[in-house]
This record gives C-alpha cells, sequence and structure tokens, in this order.
C-alpha cells in the first residue's frame, strides 16, 4: 500500500481548485518545520528547528496525519502531553493509498504557540501504541514555528494543502498567493508517506514544465515502517533558504530530500504557477494509485507590503444551536474586488463581508481572505468548534399518593452536569428532587462547558388516580325524558355533575329534559376535592315520532299535489310498499326518511283507483315495530 502524508505549516483551510491555503502572511518573519513518521508501535521522533533566539514565536502547530479515523491520541512533545481528536481535524475526506476499500485520509492540528520557546532548538516528540490492524492510525507528525522579529526581512508564506484522491499524476494549479521575487530564494517543501525509495518507487516533481528531481526513500529520523517517505525539514529568513537533516536549499529535489529553491523556474512578480507529481513506475494496480501528496508550502520574498489586520474574533466555541458572530478587518473596500472572503461558503450569514454570523451545528474551520491590493492578501483562520448540548441518561420519577407532596425526580447521568427543574437549579446530578405534587416538570442540563440540553417534560404520576366513567340509562329518548345516571367511577369518592348550568353531587343522579336536542353530561370525579379525572356522554333527545302518510294525490301535471310524499320530524328508517287490488307491489322504498317532506311515488305507472299502503318502522321512543296500513287514491 502507498500512503502519504504532506507538511503543512497550519490548520486552516483556503479551498482553490482541490488545494487548500492553510495560512498566507506577508510579515518580518521567519519559518521553520521539521517532523517525522512512525509506525503503530511506541517510540521517539527526534527533529530539529532553527529558530530566531531573539524572535517572537507568531504561531506554532503540531500537525497529525491519520488513515481513516483512529481513536484518540495523546501525542508528548519535549514533555507536555496534546491530545488530539476528531475536534482537532483540520481537513479530510482524501484517498492516499491505491486501494479504494481503504478509509479516507485527515490532517489533526493543534496550535502550540504559547508552549514554543525560540531558545529550544531540538523537540523529542513520543508516540504511543496503535493498533495497525484496524487501519485507522495516526502515521504523520510535523511542527511548524513561524517567528517575527522587526531584524528580519519580509517574508511571504503560503501553506497549501491537497484535497485530490491519489493517481499515477498529480498536478496542481497555485493561485492567489502574493507576488513572487525571483531575485532571492524562492523555497518549496513538501512532505511524503509511503515514497519507498527512488530506484523502482518515487516520483518526478515538475515546476510549471521543469523537472526539479525524482523524490522518495525514507527520512533517517522517522522509524519503524519500511517506506515512511519523504519529509521537507527547512528554514527560511532573510530571503534564503536553508535545509535541515538531509534536505538541502538547492534547485533539486532527490530521493528523501524534499526541498528545493525554485526561483529559476518561476517568473517574477507571478501571483501563480503549477507544480505536478509524475509517478515513475509503468502504471499498475498499485503504481496507478502510490505516492500520493497531502500539501506543501512556498515561503519566499516578494513586493507586497505589510499590512494589518486581524481576526475580531479567535478560535472559538459554541453550544449547539446558538450563533457566533465571526470578524475580521484590515480589508481594502476601494478595491473591485470583496475585501473579505469566507471559505468554506456554509453555515454563514454571508461570505464576503468582515462580519458573518455562524449558526450552524458542525464544528468547522474558516479562512477568511483579506485584500490589501488586487494582488496582495493574506488568509486568516478562525475555527469554531460547536459543542454539543448534553443529554439526559437515566431518569426516575416517583409517584405520588393524591393531594400529596411525596413525588420524586432522580436523576442519575451526565454525572457532574447541573440539574434545572422548572428554570430552578436543583442540584448536581446524580441527585434526586424531593416533595414534589403531581404534575409536569421541565428538566433541562447544564455542563460544565455552559451548554444547555432541551428541555424534557416529565410527568409525575398519581398513585391510584381517580377514573371518571357512567353510563345513562336510557342512553337517548324522545321527550320528555327522564335519564339515570349509572357511576362506574374508581378511586374517586367526590363527584361533580354538570349539566345544561346545572349542577349535582349526588353518586347518581337523575337528570330531566323537557324539550329535544343533544345535551353533555359531565362528571368530574375526585379524591377528596384532588385528582379530579373528567368524563363526558352526549346525550340525544327527540321529539314524539310524527308521521303523515297521504290518502290521495292528483298526479295531472296541474303542479299541486303532484306526488306521493310521507312527512315526519325526524330521519327514519322505514320499509314501503304500495300494492293494487290483486295484491301486487307498484311501488316500493327502503331506506331513511329525511326529516320534512319526502317525495316518494308520481304514479306515473298505474291507472286511475285506490291503492294499498304498507309502512313499517320502529318507534323511536320505545324501540317496538310499528307497521301503518293504509290506502291511497291515485286521481287523474
Amino acid at each position: 500500500m502507498k500512503k502519504l502524508f504532506v507538511v503543512i505549516c497550519h490548520l486552516f483551510i483556503y479551498n482553490i481548485f482541490s488545494q487548500t491555503i492553510l495560512y498566507q502572511d506577508v510579515c518580518n518573519c521567519g519559518i521553520s518545520g521539521a517532523g517525522g513518521t512512525y509506525g503503530p508501535t511506541s517510540g521517539v521522533i527526534h527533529f530539529n528547528l532553527n529558530i530566531l533566539n531573539t524572535s517572537t514565536i507568531s504561531k506554532a502547530f503540531l500537525l497529525a496525519g491519520s488513515d481513516g479515523s483512529p481513536n484518540d491520541i495523546v501525542l508528548n512533545l519535549n514533555g507536555i502531553d496534546y491530545t488530539f481528536t476528531n475536534q482537532d481535524i483540520a481537513t479530510t475526506g482524501f484517498l492516499t493509498r491505491f486501494d479504494l476499500i481503504n478509509p479516507k485520509s485527515s490532517i489533526y492540528a493543534k496550535e502550540i504557540t504559547s508552549s514554543i520557546n525560540s531558545s529550544i532548538q531540538d523537540y523529542y516528540l513520543t508516540i504511543p501504541n496503535q493498533n495497525y490492524l484496524t487501519k485507522n492510525i495516526f502515521t504523520t507528525y510535523y511542527l511548524c514555528v513561524i517567528y517575527e522579529d522587526n531584524s528580519l526581512a519580509k517574508s511571504a508564506l503560503s501553506f497549501i494543502l491537497n484535497q485530490k484522491d491519489v493517481s499515477s499524476l498529480m498536478s496542481y494549479s497555485i493561485n492567489n498567493i502574493p507576488p513572487i521575487s525571483n531575485s532571492f530564494d524562492v523555497g518549496l517543501s513538501l512532505v511524503g508517506w509511503y515514497f519507498c525509495n527512488n530506484i523502482s518507487d518515487g516520483s518526478y516533481v515538475n515546476i510549471n514544465t521543469n523537472n526539479i528531481g525524482l523524490i522518495g526513500g525514507n527520512d533517517s529520523n522517522s522509524l519503524n515502517y519500511l517506506c515512511t517517505g519523504t519529509q521537507g525539514h527547512f528554514y527560511y529568513q532573510n530571503n534564503q533558504l536553508f535545509g535541515l537533516g538531509d534536505d538541502t536549499a538547492d534547485a533539486l529535489m532527490s530521493g528523501s530530500d524534499a526541498l528545493a529553491n525554485i526561483q529559476n523556474y518561476v517568473s517574477n512578480n507571478v501571483t501563480s504557477f503549477n507544480i505536478s507529481l509524475n509517478y515513475q513506475s509503468p502504471l499498475n494496480e498499485e503504481g496507478s494509485r502510490s505516492n500520493p501528496i497531502l500539501g506543501f508550502f512556498l515561503s519566499y520574498a516578494t513586493p507586497c507590503d505589510t499590512f494589518t489586520t486581524s481576526l475580531l474574533t479567535e478560535d472559538t466555541t459554541v453550544c449547539m444551536g446558538n450563533t457566533v458572530q465571526l470578524g475580521a478587518s484590515g480589508g481594502n473596500t476601494t478595491l473591485s474586488k470583496p475585501a473579505y472572503e469566507w471559505l468554506p461558503q456554509k453555515d454563514l450569514s454571508c461570505y464576503d463581508c468582515p462580519n458573518p454570523v455562524f449558526s450552524g451545528d458542525t464544528s468547522r474551520v474558516y479562512t477568511v481572505r483579506i485584500w490589501n491590493t488586487d494582488s496582495c492578501s493574506k488568509v486568516l483562520p478562525v475555527r469554531v468548534k460547536v459543542l454539543p448540548q448534553p443529554k439526559f441518561g437515566q431518569i426516575h420519577l416517583t409517584s405520588t399518593p393524591c393531594g400529596t407532596n411525596n413525588g420524586k425526580i432522580t436523576v442519575s447521568s451526565p454525572a457532574g452536569d447541573s440539574l434545572f427543574v422548572n428554570n430552578n437549579f436543583a442540584g448536581l446530578v446524580p441527585t434526586t428532587v424531593s416533595g414534589l405534587a403531581a404534575g409536569q416538570y421541565a428538566l433541562q442540563l447544564k455542563d460544565t462547558l455552559g451548554c444547555s440540553s432541551t428541555d424534557s417534560v416529565v410527568q409525575i404520576a398519581v398513585q391510584n388516580p381517580p377514573n371518571a366513567l357512567f353510563s345513562l340509562i336510557p342512553p337517548s329518548g324522545a321527550a320528555p325524558l327522564t335519564v339515570q345516571a349509572n357511576n362506574q367511577s374508581s378511586h374517586a369518592n367526590t363527584y361533580q355533575w354538570v349539566w345544561q348550568n346545572q349542577s349535582s353531587t349526588a353518586i347518581n343522579p337523575t337528570f330531566q329534559f323537557d324539550t329535544s336536542g343533544t345535551y353533555t353530561i359531565t362528571l368530574i370525579a375526585s379524591q377528596n376535592g384532588a385528582c379530579a379525572d373528567t368524563f363526558s356522554l352526549a346525550l340525544v333527545v327527540y321529539d314524539s315520532l310524527q308521521i303523515t302518510v297521504p290518502n290521495i294525490f292528483t298526479p295531472n301535471n296541474d303542479g299541486v299535489n303532484e306526488v306521493f310524499s310521507i312527512t315526519t320530524n325526524q330521519e327514519l328508517p322505514v320499509k314501503l310498499s304500495i300494492q293494487n287490488r290483486w295484491g301486487n307491489d307498484v311501488f316500493t322504498f327502503e331506506g331513511v326518511l329525511k326529516t320534512g317532506e319526502n317525495k316518494l311515488w308520481n304514479g306515473e305507472d298505474v291507472t286511475e283507483g285506490v291503492y294499498f299502503v304498507n309502512l313499517q318502522y320502529i318507534n323511536p321512543k320505545d324501540k317496538k315495530q310499528v307497521s301503518f296500513q293504509g290506502f291511497v287514491s291515485v286521481s287523474r
């Protein structure tokens, strides 16, 4: 398998054509970087930096490259522990090995500026054991230090990270860098992972159309792997590039020397150029996806002036669900282009303004490019770390007898968080809140970082709560109607009945209804007036049935009494048959008569005469069947 990690001196990102500008500046400063690669077993990487001992440390970053998504790791640098977690990921999501089934890689970065002393040149990085079989491990490490001093010449720094999947030919178009003064050294350094050698395995490096050498092999301080690859170790100050370790500051790269002065390969005052890496061996399954490049950086003289910029918001944390305003200053608003360019374009209120508002729910690293002239700019970083909301673990509720305050809420996890009940502080978890009446309570957690959970609403229940229930005898009927309540409530000893603006406290009251209509009867059952439960029934009271059957109708087209109609004062299911004198049906109907007149038969198929009427229905009052028999005359 082929893997590669490239030196990058900053954790922050700026996307340009599948590359990411991590950091860009123009300053009176120098820069030094070195590191190493180590296998899954524990060990110590030793390397040297060269830092002007009278300078001030401007920025220092410790980087770690990984395959896949490894567990957290603790690195010890000169006696100080640094824990790398997924919150330290600066960029992720690209393949660095030839086989596509392997997990994509990430670069982790942690700012350690306050821990670096300009008088210290030797560094020892202790690596713990890792489980190589999981293919989720940290592999490559690099320390980058930027130091400032007014005695130093002006330098431009651009640190770039690749985001392309590996291939046999890797091409990069470097753009929007400060103009290059090629009268002085132009330093290019890269860091590779798994360039085994430069005989059968390696990559040619090209600047524009110029080949500057074949790289491959192991750095001397990269231990415990057979094919650790190359890293460019260097420092740059006062317009001059210097190599550290086995890297030389000449015009070529070779073997494990991944450092070159490329001033003869770029034109003066250019703000862009091309870099490509071409795999040496013929294409094959492994070779076509070998020797990936993760990044590189430039250091050189520039005609750009230093100019003052600042981030109004440094690296910050925000609780999930909240917002935070970012801010930058120093941009030239008189240019034709926006003075500020924020990337990536996600979760910000604007991307070409100085003060966007972040409202995302995922930790993210942003950069803002700040333009001073049409060709001179800086890229400044800010990391927004989104802290998760605390979540409730175990909650236990204790019910209370009716009318008492013996309920309890016990929250046992997460330990150490503050518990609030109805916005009142209740103690540190684990804790029990006692003396609670039955009802709803809003719970909220606040962790040690100040983040709050969403409310969790819980219900303290009543032990053996009242259950209101009754039936009516009869359930409906015709007016006037007397109804008896049948109280079927449980766990209750007091009752309140409400109907027609009347009330009663009897157990089984009697109700009287003199007119038709729909009436609601409600029972409130409780224990000694507390812990009430409510139940209601609708009672339909209708008038006594009135039905009119005609004994004559005249279908003679004079518009009067043309149709045999039955009129009723309520809906009524019926069966109707009309027969001639021989007992044969001349008309039948089975269905529901609506309230009012129901026009049923026009008599058009019969002659004048007398016909027998047979009507059957159920009396709504007593539920008995009624058979009406009569006669109707058809007269034309």
